[in-house]
């Protein structure tokens, strides 16, 4: 017997707080769909009901991301032309993190373009999103092989 590799989820991606799952973001680029790919990076997950409830009793960091989720919920809810694009990138001028968002924000305003802005990604950034949507694929297979064949090794496994 043997076992089957899977990825992690820090190859694919999971569901945090600030936003959509990797591999989701990689199979619209994949797909040329940069505007879909752009919006999806820059939407973070739905806000609890509590999270509201609470607000005033959270920490500083829970704030700042309730903020920042408010923030980028308003720009992709907008028109998101230019003036929107700006308007979300000066209100996250202070907040730490978020460089991903940050620079797609940068780049639509540079070229006013989903593509071009997807592109002021850094590179390994870009292909870190791509090979995570591999990797999601590759999990979905080793699953069916799995549910077809077992733990067994069977003909066309490839073993060491």
């Amino acid at each position: 017997t043997g076992f089957v590799n899977f990825y992690g989820t820090q190859r694919i991606g999971t569901a945090s707080f600030q936003g959509a799952m990797s591999y989701k973001v990689g199979f619209h680029i994949l797909r040329n769909e940069f505007e879909v790919a752009a919006l999806m990076l820059l939407s973070p997950l739905p806000i609890p009901p509590a999270f509201d409830l609470l607000k005033d009793k959270l920490p500083p960091h829970c704030k700042k991301l309730s903020y920042t989720a408010e923030t980028l919920i308003e720009f992709i809810e907008s028109n998101r032309d230019k003036a929107s694009a700006s308007k979300c990138l000066r209100k996250l001028t202070n907040v730490k993190g978020f460089t991903k968002e940050k620079t797609v924000l940068k780049g639509f305003l540079r070229h006013k373009c989903w593509k071009k802005a997807i592109m002021t990604l850094p590179f390994h950034t870009r292909n870190m999103l791509v090979h995570a949507y591999q990797s999601y694929i590759w999990n979905k297979v080793a699953s069916i092989r799995i549910k077809l064949f077992g733990a067994e090794v069977v003909a066309g496994d490839l073993i060491s």
